[in-house]
């Protein structure tokens, strides 16, 4: 039975002593014994290993990458394929950022009252933010609450690893909450 304590598996054997080995030694000695000698078993563990390692090391930093990415308005954006990674995509999705609001391009939103200066705000907005993220990699992270009450995807944006919320903030292109 595999013992859970790894301060008795690291403790090296003093060094000086005849037939004393080094500590990676000693580890691999240990961790060996208490798989009980089973090969299977302890290949199969350090195999496992290495899969989580390089899935951590190989896996984009910031969520999937957006291909084909057209601006709405400075807070919503249509995808052509969203790569999830494994082979996986999602194909013509629009997402919306789960991190800002920022200015309306236009007065079709029912839930806010959106004034004529909003709408000049919001167009200046969009504007700027396609032209940020001309030819760069676009990514989205995904969120707890997956959509919003339209049906949209949510998700924290990143433009060459760049934060959209802070880009936009640093732009005055948030939209404060009344």
């Amino acid at each position: 039975m595999f013992d859970p304590h790894l301060s008795d598996i690291i403790t090296p054997e003093p060094r000086g002593v005849r037939g004393s080995k080094s500590g990676k030694q000693v580890i691999m000695r240990r961790l060996w014994n208490e798989w009980g000698g089973d090969m299977v078993g302890f290949v199969t563990f350090w195999v496992g290993v290495g899969f989580i390692v390089g899935w951590l090391l190989f896996t984009p930093a910031h969520g999937a990458e957006a291909v084909g990415v057209r601006v709405k308005d400075a807070d919503t954006i249509e995808v052509d394929v969203l790569n999830l990674g494994w082979g996986v995509a999602l194909n013509n999705v629009s997402i919306r950022a789960a991190n800002f609001d920022s200015w309306e391009s236009s007065k079709r939103r029912q839930s806010v009252k959106v004034s004529s200066a909003e709408v000049v705000k919001g167009k200046l907005a969009t504007e700027e933010f396609k032209v940020w993220i001309e030819g760069k990699t676009f990514t989205v992270e995904p969120v707890a609450e997956p959509h919003d009450r339209y049906g949209r995807l949510l998700g924290i944006w990143y433009v060459d690893g760049e934060s959209v919320a802070e880009w936009m903030k640093e732009h005055g292109h948030i939209r404060e909450k009344p």
